[in-house]
């Protein structure tokens, strides 16, 4: 989002990037206005509070870079000081790259893209050329599947996920390398390598934000999902069948937080959720799930502390957060 390249025809290599120094400059100098920082960083802490802190270049990256080569925070003036520009590039060249695609050409961002957990996964899993992936230049793994995160995400045992995983080939219209999945070259490497990630944000990073809280909750769907004294849940169709519920809860997960132009999405018309009065409230049955359903009720009193802290909580959302979670510990109770 608010994405301005710093790459152009003819620029010249700085450091280990190419750079726009033009284009740098217009960025940074459009948003040195103080009220506009403030709002700036209201958003960012947001969005890193929700669903990741920024994973490129953010706006305080390059102020700090303005301010060490020009010496102050730069105005219009300042853009025809040709010496102190070259040093803001400088600067940029040398930054930390991405976690997730560093090898695409630099970019400045007024809200930049967050670091992910998932991404990150589908990073290790398909073939990246000069980092580490899996495939070869000759049979590249094209495409990361979601049952590549949730073979991630699953415990080593009963991992249903990475089971169906070896017994599937993927093809596309251009390519058919009549492969299984995971009998791409360093599958299992990159495998491991995922979920280690997996493993060291489990040491207490769970709950960094809410976007990670969700993917958490997935796991209580995933491994050895069979119950004792309960004959329908020792099989494989109940295994996929809880499978299936992590996959629907990602998706949707990766729906709500891709940038959405919202008033395009209304005209659209995007469904949605029905709030009128049932007359008859139909027998259902609650799913023995305790542990997704703690999980939940944690993140619905996350969801709350974050949204009061930053001065979002309205009286409407605080009364569906209500709601849900009033579900929550009815269900855990039955």
């Amino acid at each position: 989002m608010g994405g301005i390249s710093t790459e152009r025809p003819g620029a010249q290599p700085v450091g280990h990037q190419e750079v726009a120094p033009e284009q740098l400059r217009a960025g940074v100098v459009s948003a040195t206005d103080p009220a506009t920082l403030a709002a700036w960083r209201k958003v960012q802490e947001f969005n890193a509070r929700f669903v990741g802190v920024p994973d490129d270049q953010d706006l305080e990256d390059y102020t700090r870079a303005a301010q060490a080569a020009y010496g102050h925070l730069p105005a219009l003036a300042d853009i025809a000081d040709t010496g102190k520009t070259s040093a803001f590039a400088e600067r940029v060249g040398f930054m930390r790259p991405p976690r997730i695609a560093p090898l695409a050409k630099p970019s400045f961002r007024f809200i930049p893209a967050p670091y992910t957990l998932d991404a990150d996964i589908y990073q290790c899993m398909v073939y990246n050329g000069g980092l580490p992936g899996v495939g070869d230049e000759n049979t590249p793994r094209y495409f990361a599947l979601g049952l590549d995160i949730m073979a991630a995400l699953s415990p080593e045992e009963n991992n249903r996920a990475h089971t169906l995983l070896s017994g599937m080939q993927f093809t596309g219209s251009f390519f058919d390398f009549d492969i299984k999945e995971t009998a791409y070259a360093n599958y299992e490497r990159q495998y491991h390598s995922a979920r280690s990630l997996v493993f060291l944000l489990s040491k207490g990073g769970w709950s960094e934000n809410l976007y990670t809280f969700t993917l958490h909750a997935t796991t209580g769907l995933l491994g050895n999902v069979a119950r004792p004294g309960e004959p329908y849940t020792q099989n494989a169709a109940w295994a996929d069948r809880c499978l299936n519920t992590a996959l629907g809860a990602w998706t949707e997960l990766k729906h709500d937080t891709m940038p959405k132009l919202p008033a395009v999405i209304e005209a659209g018309g995007e469904g949605g959720i029905s709030e009128s009065p049932v007359p008859v409230q139909p027998v259902g049955y609650v799913e023995q799930a305790p542990r997704v359903y703690r999980t939940l009720l944690d993140m619905t009193a996350a969801e709350r502390y974050t949204l009061k802290s930053l001065g979002y909580l309205s009286t409407d959302a605080s009364q569906r957060i209500d709601t849900f979670a009033a579900l929550l510990s009815m269900v855990i109770g039955l």
